[in-house]
């Protein structure tokens, strides 16, 4: 997808619509809806590439986020034995890296998974689903003999 900036509002040239704008004087950007957030990134992106970084980000109607680089803690080491899944360094990327997150664990959404104990559900938990299991996250295929009802992988 590639975008534009028509005044101070982003815009996608692959639909024409405008994303949200960008305030040079503030550094800040702000979506017009709720689910544009998900461009961020490459928002992002082509708003560095020409000349622009943003350091706080908001969507219309709600509280600003900072993303002020001393706001974020140093990214963990990995410990040798848990590789990339190392718990600090999921937690990290989840809360400050979350593009990094999603991309690294293959997150597709989020979603609701039995808690099964001795072969029992005894409840059912929200998660992240994905292409493997971290602590922040459940592997998104189904456990043998599970029941593909007890998964909502669209759940909100």
């Amino acid at each position: 997808m590639s975008y534009s900036i028509d005044n101070e509002n982003v815009v996608s040239n692959t639909n024409g619509t405008e994303l949200g704008e960008f305030t040079p004087s503030t550094n800040s950007f702000t979506f017009f809806e709720e689910g544009n957030d998900r461009f961020k990134g490459p928002i992002a992106a082509f708003l560095k590439r020409v000349g622009h970084l943003v350091t706080t980000w908001s969507v219309e109607g709600e509280a600003p986020e900072s993303r002020n680089k001393a706001d974020i803690p140093p990214r963990p080491k990995m410990n040798p034995k848990s590789g990339i899944k190392t718990p600090g360094l999921v937690r990290w990327m989840e809360k400050y890296a979350l593009d990094e997150f999603k991309q690294t664990f293959g997150i597709t959404g989020r979603g609701t998974v039995p808690i099964v104990e001795d072969g029992k559900v005894v409840g059912h938990k929200e998660t992240w689903i994905g292409r493997c299991k971290t602590c922040m996250s459940e592997k998104a295929n189904l456990p043998f003999g599970m029941d593909p009802n007890l998964y909502d992988i669209n759940a909100e």
